[in-house]
């Protein structure tokens, strides 16, 4: 108790330190006069965005006072032993479901009635929506009063108007992917340091949930507790695909090391490992940002066969439009189904080799219309759209892959297709190694195959995907401005060129562009594989 009062008062301190901050900023005649400069309204953002952060720490101080929920410690990485796991809505005691909304009171209406009518809504510890447009306030708040009230739940309103971080260039602040990306921060913030979750769910107010949604999430937290392999559970699928095409089970659970997003859930240890590393650009999207960085290498997601969530907007900043929001209608949902134990499948790493190996090898094409288990060689970076269009995946880059490079599907009749990547398994024979390479870093503008002649070596544009990593990056580049995801053939690079919006950052693509030898820009210093 001593310990949480002198933290309650050292932040009060804080605070108040910040608030006289503030005040001789808005009320001296100098800052009056001047107040309309750009970088004197940086120091005032900055410096409101410090007191924000105190306030949510004050917070958290005064409620560990109450409430004391324990975080326990990450488990040893192993593979749990049983094959099935149950969900037991009681696991969701100490998680917090976060609503993500921004200024569409119908959809969040929408939104609260399909998550808080399920089995375990009752058993959450809490349930937030958290809001970041302030002229929206007062709509958001009145809908999410009339759901605490119509189903007899608290529902927490946390407002978190943007501000744009410290170290956020100009030219990228104020963007939909810097807005949306501190208003995901903010709603983790509270939803951990304040609420005092042990796990957090992110659902964005245009997804609407099935029957057993929060099913998947009680089985996910007893599944992040005992393997510390796992990180995240989500509620979807990438490649889930057009309802019926498909032989997904609604009972089934796989793991991916590409993060799905969508309706997903992760701990207070991952939080703690990730809140200090929040990006002050990125560019390409939070979501993107998360599946670059090495902390969560070699980690997985847990995630259905068959979605728990579907998406219904076609509107707002970065969502679907057109003939994507017409392809979100048509896939895989599991409704109303109810599903109360899951099957692991491939969560054993020993019995999933057996069964690629046991698997016949075979073509594409034959794999297309297969009557038994297969596998099939590829390579996931050069060939996805090909491998996207005969098997109804992901179109921008081949998603739900475990860290052993394979992606299983399933077909109608019941078998197992193995899509296997000719780089990342371990289990090939002929898997294209990167034995006896050397990594050279470019001047900027200066392509790859001039930077291994200058070497006496070559450039194999093959093996540039091996260098897609952020920590080899890291190696070769000062990467002030932390590890970031684009897409474009001269990546991994470095941005030296100051004045972008990707300045300082090192970038990787995460397999979505297929590098080239002879890719240059005159921005970037590339990091390049010599043979």
């Amino acid at each position: 108790m001593r310990l949480n009062q002198a933290a309650y008062l050292a932040a009060a301190g804080a605070l108040c330190m910040v608030g006289l901050h503030l005040l001789s900023f808005e009320l001296s005649p100098e800052v009056q006069q001047d107040l309309d400069t750009q970088e004197l309204r940086a120091r005032i953002n900055s410096v409101r965005a410090q007191a924000d952060e105190t306030r949510l720490l004050i917070a958290a101080a005064k409620h560990k006072q109450t409430i004391m929920v324990a975080t326990p410690a990450p488990a040893q990485l192993r593979r749990p032993a049983t094959r099935r796991v149950h969900a037991d809505t009681a696991q969701l005691s100490t998680v917090v479901l976060a609503v993500m909304a921004h200024d569409r009171e119908a959809s969040l209406r929408d939104c609260l009635r399909a998550a808080l009518t399920i089995k375990g809504a009752k058993q959450l510890l809490a349930v937030g929506v958290s809001m970041d447009a302030p002229y929206a306030y007062p709509k958001l708040r009145a809908e999410a009063q009339r759901a605490a009230q119509a189903y007899d739940m608290r529902i927490d309103c946390w407002e978190h108007a943007y501000v744009a971080r410290p170290k956020t260039p100009p030219i990228f602040a104020g963007s939909p992917e810097s807005k949306i990306s501190e208003h995901v921060y903010r709603a983790l913030m509270e939803a951990f340091e304040v609420t005092g979750a042990t796990h957090v769910i992110l659902l964005e107010d245009d997804l609407r949930v099935a029957a057993d949604f929060l099913h998947v999430f009680a089985a996910g937290v007893a599944l992040l507790e005992r393997d510390a392999g796992l990180w995240c559970v989500s509620s979807w699928n990438d490649n889930a695909g057009v309802a019926g095409r498909h032989g997904w089970r609604l009972d089934a659970l796989r793991r991916t090391a590409y993060f799905p997003g969508l309706g997903w859930m992760t701990a207070k240890r991952t939080w703690d490992a990730l809140r200090a590393r929040w990006p002050a650009a990125p560019t390409t999207g939070w979501d993107h940002w998360l599946r670059a960085q090495d902390v969560l290498r070699d980690l997985e997601c847990v995630f259905p066969e068959v979605p728990r969530v579907k998406h219904v907007a076609t509107g707002g900043s970065t969502n679907v439009r057109g003939g994507e929001a017409a392809a979100f209608e048509r896939r895989a949902f599991a409704g109303s189904v109810v599903v109360d134990a899951f099957a692991l499948a491939g969560f054993d790493a020993e019995e999933l080799e057996k069964d690629v190996r046991r698997a016949k090898r075979v073509s594409v094409k034959a794999a297309v219309r297969t009557t038994e288990d297969v596998s099939v060689v590829v390579r996931f970076v050069e060939d996805h759209q090909k491998l996207a269009k005969l098997f109804d995946l992901w179109h921008t880059e081949l998603r739900g892959a475990n860290r052993f490079g394979v992606l299983a599907l399933k077909t109608k009749g019941g078998h197992t297709i193995y899509l296997v990547d000719e780089r990342r398994c371990p289990w090939l024979a002929e898997r294209l190694a990167n034995a006896g390479v050397i990594l050279k870093a470019s001047q900027p503008g200066v392509a790859c195959a001039h930077v291994c002649r200058a070497a006496g070596r070559a450039c194999d544009p093959r093996l540039l995907v091996f260098a897609d990593r952020c920590e080899l990056l890291r190696e070769h580049f000062p990467c002030p401005g932390g590890c970031g995801h684009q897409l474009g053939p001269e990546l991994p690079a470095f941005v030296a060129k100051p004045g972008r919006d990707t300045s300082g950052q090192c970038l990787v693509s995460n397999g979505g562009f297929t590098p080239t030898c002879d890719a240059k820009h005159p921005a970037t210093q590339r990091l390049c594989v010599c043979v």
